[in-house]
């Protein structure tokens, strides 16, 4: 799988983001596309962990599977767990949370 990070732009609205976080600690949020279609955002805050986002990178209009966010897990972006809780929310976004 090819992994490449965001462009400069949309870190640095991350990087905004995370400044004006209102939370204990300070964020930290970083952006990558998987294979050109999928973006895997991922936000890493002490003492909460990490928060993971994986959606279709171009249209938004398919949800990823199991299969593909344990894919990308393998990937070492983020902490590996065999299951992870899924959400989606109402959208095409899928969402989990990893505590330390």
């Amino acid at each position: 799988m090819l992994i490449e990070k965001v462009s400069k732009k949309e870190q640095r609205l991350f990087d905004l983001q995370d400044k004006h976080y209102p939370g204990n600690g300070h964020p930290k949020t970083t952006g990558y596309v998987i294979d050109g279609k999928w973006s895997v955002i991922i936000t890493y805050t002490p003492f909460e962990g990490y928060h993971v986002s994986i959606g279709d990178h171009r249209y938004g209009i398919v949800r990823p599977n199991r299969l593909l966010v344990d894919a990308i897990a393998k990937l070492g972006l983020f902490p590996y767990r065999k299951n992870y809780m899924l959400y989606s929310a109402g959208s095409e976004v899928v969402h989990f949370d990893i505590t330390e």
